[in-house]
């Protein structure tokens, strides 16, 4: 289970090492986004542990993702988060700022960095701040955790 160290750190140390997404830019200038996966083992012959990455496009299912969660948004009768848990995590540590409350909601919209920083007219590496921000305020590891974790605890 991931904590707080890195993915090879995880590895190393024989810890559960999660698959993450990540969106990459080819050398064409192309955006793909790529789920990584990390599997580690001892090679009993040169007595050393290797740790192999691998890797797969996933971008056709990011924009099915990214084209239905606004539809889920709007039904919640077909599509409600799973009830919150004996052991939630609490509320953030601080208050969120307006931009991050602002940012938040629109990562709750599926709208990307790039779609916020135009939408609200600040520079790109700002919501990605924000995001870093937010999720250590929520305590999660991505997006969607904070987003899930923001409206089950009706932060959004």
């Amino acid at each position: 289970m991931y904590r707080g160290c890195s993915v090879q750190q995880c590895a190393a140390q024989n810890l559960e090492t999660p698959d993450f997404d990540l969106e990459v830019k080819t050398r064409s200038g192309e955006r793909l986004w790529v789920n990584v996966s990390t599997l580690a083992f001892e090679e009993p012959r040169r007595n050393r542990r290797l740790v192999v990455h691998l890797t797969r496009d996933i971008s056709r299912r990011k924009e099915e993702r990214r084209s239905c969660l606004p539809r889920c948004w709007r039904s919640p009768k077909k599509w409600s988060p799973p009830p919150a848990k004996r052991n939630t995590r609490a509320a953030p540590v601080s208050p969120f700022s307006e931009q991050e409350q602002r940012i938040l909601s629109s990562f709750a919209q599926a709208k990307n960095s790039s779609e916020i920083a135009r939408e609200l007219g600040i520079t790109l590496p700002t919501p990605r701040n924000q995001r870093h921000s937010i999720n250590e305020k929520l305590r999660t590891h991505n997006r969607l955790e904070a987003v899930m974790h923001a409206m089950q605890n009706a932060l959004i």
